[in-house]
């Protein structure tokens, strides 16, 4: 009988846990469609043409998330060992470990033979592919670097892709247009600052066990406490700033999307305000698992309104709205629920207090 590649005692190591799937799958995912649907919109892009590039871009984008957390998880093994925190890549030989490595690079970079390629998108392409190994494999190692380290995920993880996916599009026009180009700037803006504050909170929760290893942060370098002040003073007013210049910029194109997004906007300020929801307004909670003000937010309602805007406008779109919901169904179905048990509740709220003004107003007659 062949052997497997996987060791035969670690048969519990799943796809999903090898390759951290639950750890980028939406977070890396969400945005970088929600641009191309924005793209797609603005640039009036033909579906066919459309459907092609997505479809080079999710295998990618999948491939090379892949790869980036697999370098990472490698070169973390001794740090993780010595805080107690689950590896999968200590469970396989060095030679399982490359041969993974290998395979996902070149499932990712496969794609772009079909893609646009411009000296642009290649130099972005390529800065992805070598940041991850100076990031992670020492003797540079930026992970433990201060600020560069902070600033290399964010550009390797954030800010790169979303520049990537957007020049894409671009390239499937004949001519130039500002409004895709201001909501390029715009999203790259935005996938720096959330980008920022993402890592940033990981260091944060992840402080005690970088103080064990001696891994220096940026957040251990200037504190927990400055760290969150920075969040709040700084790059949560902006992130928050730059998605209204974007809503801005985009209702022209769809009105109908930039109003429910700003409803739900309201319907969730009326929640906290009510006090029926307490656990949700913290930009930068100090413990994981916390709710993350907006973060989940962006990964559900943006794209799935932008689509329901495309498959009206041409129902060719119609399939990439139940693609995208079926890839997406689990945070969705929650999201969907969340949604609908918070307008109920805001509207029971409602009508106690209108009752109640209605009982005190009979009483003073």
């Amino acid at each position: 009988m062949a052997k497997s590649f996987f060791p035969a005692q670690k048969q519990t190591l799943t796809p999903t846990k090898l390759f951290r799937i639950s750890d980028w799958w939406e977070t890396a995912l969400a945005p970088l469609l929600t641009l191309a649907y924005i793209e797609i919109i603005v640039l009036d892009i033909p579906p066919n043409r459309a459907t092609f590039t997505l479809f080079g871009l999710f295998l990618s984008t999948i491939a090379l998330s892949a790869y980036s957390h697999l370098i990472n998880d490698i070169f973390d093994i001794k740090a993780d060992t010595m805080v107690g925190k689950s590896n999968g890549m200590a469970q396989l030989t060095r030679s399982q470990q490359l041969s993974l490595v290998f395979l996902t690079l070149l499932l990712g970079v496969f794609p772009w033979l079909m893609l646009p390629r411009t000296p642009a998108i290649l130099a972005l392409l390529t800065a992805i592919l070598l940041l991850q190994p100076l990031y992670a494999i020492p003797p540079i190692r930026l992970k433990g670097r201060g600020i560069w380290g902070t600033l290399s995920d964010v550009f390797n993880t954030h800010v790169f892709p979303m520049a990537l996916v957007g020049l894409v599009f671009m390239e499937l026009i004949s001519k130039n247009n500002n409004t895709g180009r201001l909501l390029l700037l715009v999203a790259v803006t935005w996938a720096f600052l959330s980008g920022l504050r993402s890592i940033l909170l990981h260091q944060i929760w992840d402080h005690g066990n970088d103080l064990r290893t001696d891994t220096h942060t940026w957040v251990r370098q200037i504190g927990v406490s400055r760290t969150q002040k920075l969040i709040y003073r700084g790059v949560f007013p902006l992130e928050v700033l730059i998605i209204i210049v974007g809503g801005v910029l985009l209702f022209p194109n769809t009105p109908g999307v930039i109003l429910a997004l700003g409803g739900y906007a309201i319907l969730f300020w009326l929640s906290v305000a009510l006090s029926i929801r307490t656990d949700c307004i913290d930009p930068a909670p100090s413990k994981p698992g916390s709710y993350i003000l907006l973060f989940e937010f962006y990964t559900i309602w943006p794209a799935m309104l932008l689509l329901f805007a495309l498959s009206i406008k041409n129902a060719k779109f119609f399939w990439l709205l139940l693609s995208h919901s079926l890839l997406f169904h689990g945070t969705l179905r929650k999201q969907a629920q969340d949604l609908f048990v918070l307008a109920y509740l805001v509207g029971r709220k409602f009508v106690k207090l209108f009752q109640w003004r209605v009982l005190n107003h009979t009483k003073d007659e």
